[in-house]
């Protein structure tokens, strides 16, 4: 199998959706334009006749200390004395509730809103800036870059003033270069609640006592690890917020009197202990401030604000330290902090309140100016409105200070209504959207999913051109990449790369798309047909089928923020309601339940054994259970979803708290084991299912890693979930770490040796049993031996297939009955390695998660196994009932229901679609001490976040193979019938065609691909269209990456499930190599394959045992076998050579070979024998059923294969999914085919020595056919005499009416010739053909036949035996059956279909003929005389006739003229059109082909 092309396709693929995301989100995310300009002590200046410095004016403070207790919530700082009961978060900081009370003049607590997102560095950057965040900003959490806009710290550097920080190493990489000292600590780790703190604590107070510091920082993580490790609702929050309560204490009794304090936390915490998100208990921090000397004019007023935006701290810090405001700050000044009157000197000192809004105003003013001559992105309307309103405030405020009288009290709030109005404005306005870059990628996603469309239903003919069709859009991407370059450098100057590939995807994409119409534009024209409007997999019939439709459900519902918050319930129910729909869909087509049987139906033929009531009902109970078993699954994974703060009352699961979060022992206790039993039922399950299909019995690396690596990985993660249980433990990094190491192990080792076969080799072989024909292999000299092993690798398993059937026929004791070699696994050898990753991959990603999601990691693996058994079940059941599709490919509805579990899955393993629900402690498993890097823990957290994605992706082939696996007899139609045992082959149908195997797969992926791809361009769609909604940055952008970032991580581990996939084929491939010696020639080659069995469980030794005959007939068949001397004299295999055939007899097929089995099993004896057939009569037979089901006919005994003629090579046709469709023949317009100039035996043009068809196009000489064996001399006698007249001769292709039988229906009619001991190629006696029938009405209707159907039975044989011979012609009993089940089992318009051209002009002729008005109808009773007049034989010297000649005889009582005696007089009258004719008479025509002189169907009276 070429997998590279597969591959290649793939990675193209998912660079054009990556493309795409990258192209509309930098166009998407906010990304505000950074002003890097700074503020000048000569830049804001006081009011007043002269310039000052304001740096040289004496502050209010000369110090101060910042307290930041990272997530202090409000809630955290409030107490209340009259709760009696607090809970662990309440009452634990009475320090500031006492110190506002006892002295308010000195000290405020003010509510602290932060701005979204609620990160760490975000909130660090805003109140150090004053600046507003952006969306994007949010990713830069993991890798703090350094802060470039102005801020406090380069201010207070700026004038001089010593800063020393101490904390969150995070400061470190935002400010580098700018303390005076600095104490980091590393912050990362959120389970270590103490290293941070207690560092701070060993050099805080230290510190203060010393002189080397104007601005003290100190960040305080505890509180916000405990948070993020216990929540805040646990005794560790309660430690942690006493701790930080001595510390307030301590500090305050060390402040001087020109020092100011501020404690305050940067962001609060959800319930949960997490934060990032936009949800009031995220954004609601505390801020206290005190100082020794008074800092407020009095207590608490009604004009103090309730609440005091972050960005607010900036201005104010400034304006009480005596530096200037950052330049980009667009906070207000806290008012309280400031004199309400200058001229008020007293204890307060500084500027006044309106002076600090004056400052404050001109600052932001000169900011907005610069700002809006940058960016361009403020509408103009508020531009200039904000520009008029302070032109108005400033000429009203400095005429004051002229005039020296004071400014009226409106003054200040208008400048408050000024500064609030800027900021939001530039809140409002700072959304700096790329329409065309947007554009580009909302394109380049749309045409990725229209190409992955194209892809999937047509990856079979994209599959056969490989790689050479990808060539070309490669290169046109790049040319079109390399022209945008070259235009943007002569234009601009620089080279923007987003551009270029955008140019370059663009490009690539309408260049694929073009070939592929020009492809089936030339394909149309060449075929000659019309060409339709469009394809039909791109009509809305097929787009719009259910499984589309629910897919289309699912992007549609990403365009409502309701639908998206609820997200987890939707998908869910959409995923029960499309997995309700298998069955109802099968029900509906009456393919769930065993089919009822019509009395008034004929007993023709017994039901097909494939068809068994009970096969049927066994797949319909699996299917249903399966189905149970899925509602199940998906109720139950709801208790373990989290809840989004717009669900109001919903309650997390409680399975999303680590052990270490509970209190209750008991409860504790219960969680753990629940955990331990889930995984080692996970375990245990995977283990089974590979012991059960054989697959741990070889040496390999993958058998030990699922013999020994997996269990010790599940042992090392029960025993890490006991040691991080503990409250207050970190755990040890030990046993994490080992199964880090034991989970790459396993994976490299299931890389390195991915083949789960065991081969078992006994010597020595008995030589009893039946004799077998020796293995013919391909004679060619000019075929290079590596070529000539391709041929020969395919049939290995094919003989090792067959072995077990042909074992069932020898009766050899079971003291002989094991075969010589014995391959265990080779059934599932590509399923078992995949089903292995996903299962470590599982317990690698439960890792990473709290323990209580064991079980919802268990219900992920039983819905995966449920809808792999599901779809396994819908198409045998399909395929039993003789509907399937052929092929390998994998429908829509289990690949949509896959994609669905996916999703459904990431929010059953806690997750949701939003920043705060993101399980940041996955990064410390393993590493309690934190990382030096970003890399490492971001993917840590990644893998924990899309663990759904990954195992889903990853085991997306099995939707291929688990129908293969779970196969049962006669389920596919492409199955060669005569065949039992056919389940044990398995996966390795799959190597009997690669080219359909790599395009199942191109297929199957392509269609994950567009499922996945389509959901990230609903989310697009969603995000541009709403780009200004409300909930755009809270529901509809996080969506949007989290969707993006699933893409990703679904598309590279999809490429590893298919790389995998490819790696085990290529192993199959070397282990069939070295199955074959190198010394050995190709028959001996086939002598090692033949003693090779399959092996689907070990425990069926009792089946292995029946096929010593087959190995011992083999065995000596070599050795009686003469030597080959040259490779060119080998005897060439039947059929092996090119033929022309086809379905329809005067259509030619494609040249292929024809692989006969001559190993076939042999059929069953009579009941007439009593002894056990001989050796050579077994064989007789097994060459007769051989040829029974291959349709070639009884084999003339003088057949001379010694010739070098091409042989007949008779393919069965297959059932189109328009078979039944209506046929549309024109009347007036005759076909009149050409017969073919050439013979179709030697391919030579003689002119008149060529005998024709009168059936199909094909001409003969009568030497070639007298050569080939296949016409006696009577036949060939009569060829030569009617050939060339009107009642003309029929080849050997068209005489054989049971050539017209698809497999399956094949299948049926050989399992009734079993069941009632009919022997191929024999005469029948009347008592037999009477036995025959006695048996049928038995097993169909329970009953024997009556008197009156016995004397039809014998009205049959009569016409069947027209030379009262006394017994009728196996070919005249097969034709007969052959049309009673095209009768049974065809429409009418199936059997329009396969008439030949020259059938329908000679229909055409008859019909023309009874129409004498011209009317274009006829009377049902011209209508029955014409379909009784094909049967009337004329005299072959006549030289025209108005209607077809043969002489076929009666059918039985299916026929449709069975009841033709009952008919009125009215009915004859009836008028018939051609089209009705057509159909009606469609199965006398064919009935008419054999040359036999019998009559092989009723005609109607």
């Amino acid at each position: 199998m070429k997998g590279l092309p597969v591959l290649a396709f793939l990675l193209w693929l998912c660079a054009l959706y990556l493309a795409g995301i990258y192209l509309f989100v930098s166009g998407f995310l906010l990304v505000r334009l950074e002003v890097n300009r700074s503020s000048t002590c000569g830049d804001v200046l006081q009011p007043g006749e002269e310039p000052l410095d304001f740096c040289r004016v004496p502050p209010r403070f000369r110090r101060a200390v910042l307290l930041i207790i990272d997530a202090l919530k409000m809630d955290f700082a409030r107490f209340d004395p009259g709760n009696t009961a607090p809970r662990p978060y309440e009452n634990k900081l009475p320090v500031l509730e006492e110190t506002v009370s006892s002295r308010p003049s000195h000290s405020r607590l003010f509510p602290f809103r932060a701005d979204p997102p609620t990160t760490t560095m975000q909130r660090i950057k805003g109140f150090t800036t004053g600046s507003l965040p952006t969306f994007v900003d949010v990713g830069n959490n993991f890798a703090s870059s350094a802060i470039l806009e102005d801020n406090l710290i380069h201010q207070l550097g700026q004038v001089g003033k010593r800063v020393v920080f101490m904390g969150d190493d995070t400061w470190e990489s935002l400010f580098p270069k700018k303390f005076h000292r600095s104490l980091p600590f590393p912050s990362f780790n959120v389970k270590d609640l103490h290293t941070v703190d207690n560092g701070i604590l060993q050099h805080l107070y230290t510190t203060m006592v010393g002189d080397d510091w104007d601005v003290l920082v100190a960040h305080f993580l505890g509180v916000d690890h405990c948070g993020h490790r216990f929540g805040p609702d646990h005794p560790a929050m309660a430690d942690k917020l006493t701790q930080m309560d001595g510390v307030i204490r301590s500090v305050i009794d060390r402040l001087q009197n020109d020092t100011l304090l501020v404690v305050m936390g940067d962001h609060g915490m959800t319930d949960t202990g997490d934060h990032g998100g936009e949800s009031q208990k995220e954004t609601d921090a505390a801020i206290f401030l005190y100082s020794p000397a008074p800092l407020f004019p009095g207590p608490p007023s009604q004009s103090e604000p309730d609440v005091v935006p972050q960005t607010d701290l900036v201005p104010t810090l400034a304006l009480l330290l005596g530096i200037p405001i950052p330049y980009s700050s667009v906070g207000q000044v806290l008012l309280p902090l400031f004199p309400p009157d200058r001229a008020d000197k007293g204890a307060v000192g500084g500027l006044s309140q309106l002076e600090a809004l004056w400052v404050n105003a001109k600052q932001v003013n000169r900011f907005l100016e610069t700002y809006s001559s940058m960016a361009k992105d403020i509408p103009p309307e508020s531009l200039s409105q904000l520009k008029d309103e302070f032109s108005r405030l400033s000429s009203e405020y400095l005429t004051s200070v002229r005039e020296g009288r004071s400014p009226s009290p409106e003054l200040a709030a208008s400048m408050q209504a000024y500064l609030t109005a800027v900021r939001y404005t530039c809140r409002a306005t700072w959304a700096r959207f790329n329409p065309l870059k947007m554009a580009a990628g909302l394109a380049i996603l749309a045409f990725a999913c229209l190409i992955c469309l194209v892809l999937s239903e047509l990856s079979l003919v994209f599959n056969r051109e490989g790689g050479h069709r990808l060539k070309a859009p490669l290169v046109v991407a790049l040319i079109g990449g390399l022209c945008v370059a070259v235009c943007q450098l002569l234009t601009r100057g620089y080279v923007e790369v987003a551009w270029c590939l955008a140019a370059a995807a663009f490009t690539s994409e309408l260049f694929f798309l073009w070939k592929a119409h020009r492809s089936r534009v030339t394909a149309t024209a060449k075929n000659g047909s019309k060409a339709p409007k469009c394809a039909g997999w791109l009509s809305s019939r097929h787009l719009l089928a259910p499984p589309l439709l629910v897919a289309l459900l699912r992007c549609a519902s990403l365009l409502s923020d309701s639908y998206v918050i609820a997200e987890g319930r939707v998908v869910t129910f959409l995923a029960f309601s499309l997995a309700l729909y298998i069955p109802v869909h099968l029900n509906w087509d009456g393919l769930l339940l065993p089919p009822s049987h019509d009395p008034l139906k004929p007993a023709g033929l017994l039901p097909s054994a494939a068809l068994s009531p009970s096969t049927v009902r066994k797949e319909g109970s699996t299917l249903l259970g399966c189905l149970g078993l899925l509602v199940g699954s998906l109720y139950l994974s709801l208790s373990f979803h989290g809840c989004r703060e717009e669900q109001g009352s919903c309650q997390p699961s409680p399975f999303l708290s680590p052990l270490s979060r509970l209190q209750d022992t008991q409860l504790k206790n219960l969680h753990y084991i629940l955990s331990v039993v889930s995984l080692g039922v996970w375990t245990h399950l995977l283990r089974s299912w590979l012991r059960h299909y054989g697959n741990l019995n070889s040496s390999g690396g993958t058998v030990f890693t699922a013999r020994w690596i997996l269990p010790l990985l599940s042992v090392c993660l029960g025993l890490h979930w006991a040691e991080s249980g503990r409250a207050h433990q970190l755990g040890s990094a030990g046993l994490p770490r080992a199964a880090f190491c034991l989970l790459g192990l396993g994976l490299f080792l299931i890389w390195l040796d991915p083949v789960t076969v065991f081969l078992k080799t006994r010597a020595g072989a008995s030589a009893r049993g039946l004799s077998l024909p020796p293995p013919r292999y391909r004679a060619s000299t000019s075929i290079s031996p590596q070529a000539e092993l391709h041929h020969l690798i395919p049939q290995i398993y094919q003989r090792i297939r067959r072995s077990l059937d042909d074992g069932e026929l020898s009766g050899d004791s079971e003291t002989e009955g094991r075969p010589a070699v014995e391959a265990y696994g080779l059934g599932t050898v590509y399923s078992a390695p995949l089903l292995l990753l996903c299962g470590l991959l599982g317990i690698g990603l439960l890792l990473l998660h709290p323990e209580g999601m064991a079980l919802s990691f268990l219900l992920l693996l039983l819905e995966m196994a449920a809808l792999l058994h599901i779809h396994a079940s819908s198409t045998n059941l399909s395929g039993l009932h003789g509907t399937s599709s052929g092929g390998y490919n994998v429908p829509w509805t289990p690949v949509v229901l896959w994609s669905l579990a996916a999703t459904q899955f990431f929010h059953a393993t806690g997750h949701l679609p939003t920043f705060p629900s993101i399980q940041w402690g996955a990064a410390f498993v393993g590493f309690p001490d934190g990382h030096t890097g970003t890399i490492l823990p971001a993917s840590l957290v990644a893998l924990n976040t899309f663990s759904a994605h990954i195992l889903f992706a990853v085991g997306c082939p099995l939707l291929l193979f688990w129908p293969l696996v779970c196969e049962v007899r006669g389920s596919r139609g492409e199955r060669a019938f005569g065949e039992e045992g056919e389940d044990a082959v398995m996966e390795m149908r799959l190597r009997e065609n690669p080219h359909q195997f790599t395009s199942a797969l191109l297929q199957l992926s392509a269609r994950y691909l567009f499922i996945h791809g389509a959901q990230v361009f609903a989310s697009v769609c969603a995000a541009a269209i709403l780009r200004r909604h409300l909930m755009v940055w809270k529901v509809f952008a996080p969506k949007l990456m989290f969707e993006a970032s699933g893409f990703l991580v679904s598309s590279v581990f999809l490429l590893i499930g298919v790389t995998l996939v490819l790696r085990v084929d290529l192993a199959v491939g070397h282990w069939f190599k070295r199955l074959i010696p190198d010394s050995s020639s190709p028959r001996e080659v086939f002598a090692l394959s033949a003693m090779g069995v399959l092996m689907s469980k070990k425990q069926q030794v009792e089946k292995v045992q029946k096929c010593t005959a087959v190995v011992s007939a083999f065995q000596a068949g070599i050795k009686d076998r003469a030597p080959v001397t040259k490779p060119a004299e080998a005897e060439v295999e039947d059929g092996e050579g090119p033929a022309k055939t086809s379905a329809v007899p005067d259509e030619k097929s494609t040249e292929e070979p024809h692989k006969e089995e001559t190993d076939d099993r042999a059929g069953p004896s009579t009941s007439q024998q009593t002894v056990a057939p001989t050796r050579d009569e077994c064989k007789v037979n097994k060459e007769a059923w051989s040829r029974l089901r291959d349709g070639k006919g009884v084999e003339p005994e003088d057949l001379d294969k010694s010739h070098q003629l091409t042989p007949p090579a008779f393919v069965r046709p297959k059932r189109d999914a328009n078979d039944d469709q209506p046929v549309e023949v024109e009347l007036e317009k005759k076909e009149q085919p050409p017969n073919d100039e050439m013979c179709d035996v030697c391919e030579v043009w003689t002119a008149d020595d060529l005998y024709p068809c009168r059936i199909c196009t094909r001409v003969f000489h009568d030497g070639c056919l007298r050569e080939l064996g296949y016409l006696r001399a009577e036949a060939l006698q009569e060829m030569r005499d009617t050939a060339h007249t009107v009642t003309g001769w029929s080849c050997y292709y068209c005489d054989n009416l049971n050539l017209l039988l698809t497999e399956e229906e094949m299948y049926s009619l050989m399992e009734t010739f079993k069941q009632c001991k009919i022997i191929p190629e024999s005469c029948l006696v009347s008592d037999e053909l009477l036995q025959y029938r006695h048996f049928v009405s038995k097993q169909q209707f329970d009953k024997d036949l009556s008197d009156e159907q016995e004397e039809e039975v014998l009205a049959q044989f009569a016409a069947l035996d027209p030379e009262k011979k006394g017994l009728i012609e196996w070919s005249d009993f097969l034709y007969f059956e052959s049309l009673a089940v095209l009768r049974k089992f065809r429409t009418e318009n199936s059997l329009v279909r396969l008439l030949t051209a020259k059938e329908r002009d000679k229909a055409r002729l008859v019909f023309l003929s009874l129409n004498v008005d011209k009317d274009g109808t006829i009377t049902r009773a011209e209508c029955r005389q014409a379909q009784q007049s094909w049967f009337h034989k004329l005299n072959k010297d006549s030289q025209s006739c108005n209607v077809s000649i043969s002489h076929v005889g009666p059918i039985c009582e299916s026929s449709p003229a069975s009841s033709g005696s009952e008919r009125s007089k009215t009915d004859d009258s009836r008028p018939v059109t051609w089209a009705d004719f057509l159909r009606e008479s469609a199965l006398y025509i064919l009935a008419a082909r054999p040359n036999s002189s019998a009559m092989h169907i009723r005609l109607p009276v």
